[in-house]
């Protein structure tokens, strides 16, 4: 079975602590990257090529969230 690799970004560590926890409690996902802002996450993106983003859109620090998701 083919993993859902996915990349996190928020500016929280502990949000996404819990988010990873959570997500890899599935045998169907992996967190591939994590990023705490909209530049680290597009830069994630680029370099692991994730099948799915999940990302705080607002609050973040350097790029925001919608932001980095049109760029």
């Amino acid at each position: 079975m083919k993993q859902i690799r996915i990349l996190l970004a928020d500016d929280h560590h502990r949000k996404r602590r819990g988010l990873r926890l959570l997500i890899e409690s599935q045998p169907e996902f992996s967190v591939v990257a994590e990023a705490s802002d909209g530049r680290q996450a597009v830069q994630q993106a680029e370099a692991m090529l994730p099948d799915v983003a999940v990302m705080d859109i607002c609050h973040a620090p350097i790029l925001s969230g919608i932001e980095a998701a049109s760029t």
